[in-house]
């Protein structure tokens, strides 16, 4: 049995004369000793094939997950963390020269670093 989508071989005969085999090509094998193929027999296995290959491509598509749209807005605010990552303080976005300074004065004062990070949070509607 010969493929003609990938040129393989079967080495065991199955008794039918057309059968798919699975090394992806997703060709159908065809014996050769059979005798050659009537337009009616190539274009029947053409048709099975694109029949096949509809199949898998609307399987396909139908296994790709969609990324979720946001639940909701979304706003960035600054915040000034401690060391250990926990929130001290949080300031709308426009305020960062408060929050650098709030950053620095805190450090002076605890001793321990602190951080500035901006991060999103919903938005209050």
């Amino acid at each position: 049995m010969v493929c003609f989508g990938c040129a393989w071989r079967a080495r065991y005969d199955n008794g039918a004369g057309i059968a798919p085999h699975a090394l992806g090509c997703g060709g159908m094998s065809y014996d050769p000793d059979m005798g050659p193929m009537s337009n009616r027999e190539r274009i029947s296995r053409a048709a099975a094939e694109a029949e096949i290959a509809a199949q898998e491509k609307a399987a396909k598509k139908a296994a790709k997950k969609k990324r979720p749209a946001p639940e909701a807005r979304m706003k960035v605010v600054w915040e000034v963390r401690n060391t250990a990552g926990k929130v001290v303080k949080s300031f709308p976005y426009p305020e960062k020269a408060q929050a650098e300074s709030e950053v620095a004065a805190r450090t002076r004062s605890t001793g321990g670093s602190h951080i500035l990070r901006p991060t999103q949070v919903p938005m209050d509607e």
